[in-house]
This record gives C-alpha cells, structure tokens and sequence, in this order.
C-alpha cells in the first residue's frame, strides 16, 4: 500500500519525466520511509527514475539491477553484506551499475575491502544515521585497496555538515585530539518523538551526540573506532 500510495504520488507531480534521464535507483523495505524526500529531489533536480520495491531482498535486487538497467544502488551494510555472500552475484548482470553506496556506522575494514573485491571499483562509504543525516563519504576512487588505512576511514564531510569531537571531561578536542563525534546539519532530526529523556542526552544546543568515537587525520578526514565515535584533527 505505501508503494501504491508513494507512486501515486509521485506520478501526480510529473515524476515520470524523469524517464528520459539516464540515473536509475532502487529503494526497498525500510528504506522507503525515507525515499518519499529523496524521490521529490530527483524530480526537482530532473535527473532519474527511482524503482520502488515492497521489501529487501538480495536475488530480488540482483534481478532488478538487470531488468530495469539500474545504475545506482543505495544500501544500509546488512544488505550489503547479504549481496555481496548471495550465491547469485557472480552470475549477475552488474554491466548497468556504476555506484553502490552503503551506509552505516562502522563496517568493518575486512568487510569493506570484501565488498570492494566483488563489485569491483563501484563501492561508495557513507557515514551517517536518521539523527544527524548523511555527514562523510569516501568515493569509491578513494577506496584503493593498495591503501588499506581508507578501509578504516569514514571519508571527508560534506560541506553543509559542521562536526566537533568532545572530550571525556566535557569539554571540545582540538586538532590531533580523538574525542566523542558531533554533528550540526541541515539534514538533522529535531529530536525522539514521546522520548523527552533520550532527546535531552543526544540533541543540545543544535548539536546531535553520536555517541561514537573517531579520529581525524585532517580537516575534512574522519576515521571510526568503536561505538562509543570520535575524530583526530591535524
């Protein structure tokens, strides 16, 4: 039903003539509750044809990527990885992809290089969450397995994106520190919906806490941890 309705709706704002463009995504499951917002984008900027699926599943994707010529594929990690282990990939028609973005927190290096092995130069690593919305990106030209410190690295922020690193005493790292990530964005949440106490914890003062340790190898290079982030900065 939320596909019908989304199409629908989608097709009343003129979205079929983004047809004649050569951009062909998919967004399945979960990522539907999303995908309204970035449907309404590639209308306005005109530049592809979203293909909507009812649920994630790795031979339905595969068998999509085919059918329907897809050029970019957005995934969170699990489903990732899930494609990457089907046993259908290596017969697959990826002849259409150009890039397979993922994103999440902290993939693990070994399984970030796996993912690059099987698709090739294609992959993309996005770092972000629903709260602070997409922060850093390592294209896939940086992703260079000659190199394997970028397995580990979250890439450079976006432009938009303001991040700061605290410290464990409270207060703000400053360069060649590692300290807890946070974020100021556009793309922010507002806060948890009936959650006043986890709200008070994570949003201050226009900032979202991760939560997450990181470190930072320059202004704009960021590289995960472990669940608790933070960032050095040279």
């Amino acid at each position: 039903m939320y596909v019908e309705r989304l199409v629908k709706r989608l097709e009343s704002s003129g979205n079929r003539t983004c047809l004649r463009h050569s951009r062909r995504d998919i967004a399945a499951g979960d990522f539907l509750n999303s995908i309204h917002r970035y449907a309404r984008t590639l209308d306005s900027l005109s530049i592809g044809t979203v293909v909507l699926r009812d649920r994630y599943e790795a031979i339905d994707t595969l068998e999509t990527i085919a059918a329907d010529r897809i050029t970019d594929l957005f995934l969170v990690e699990p489903q990732l990885f899930e494609l990457m282990d089907h046993p259908d990939l290596e017969s697959a028609d990826l002849s259409s992809l150009r890039t397979l973005t993922h994103i999440g927190a902290s993939a693990p290096p070994a399984l970030r290089l796996r993912g690059r092995q099987r698709f090739g130069p294609r992959v993309v690593h996005t770092y972000g969450a629903i709260e602070e919305g997409l922060v850093s990106v390592l294209t896939a030209a940086e992703d260079d397995p000659a190199n394997p410190e970028h397995f580990h690295s979250a890439g450079r922020v976006f432009p938009h994106v303001e991040v700061r690193l605290r410290r464990n005493d409270g207060t703000i790292a400053v360069a060649s520190e590692t300290g807890s990530i946070e974020v100021r964005s556009p793309a922010m949440a507002q806060g948890y919906r009936n959650r006043p106490d986890l709200e008070a914890t994570a949003f201050r003062d226009g900032w979202y806490r991760s939560g997450w340790l990181r470190s930072r190898k320059n202004r704009s290079a960021m590289f995960i941890h472990e669940a608790l982030v933070g960032v050095k900065c040279k």
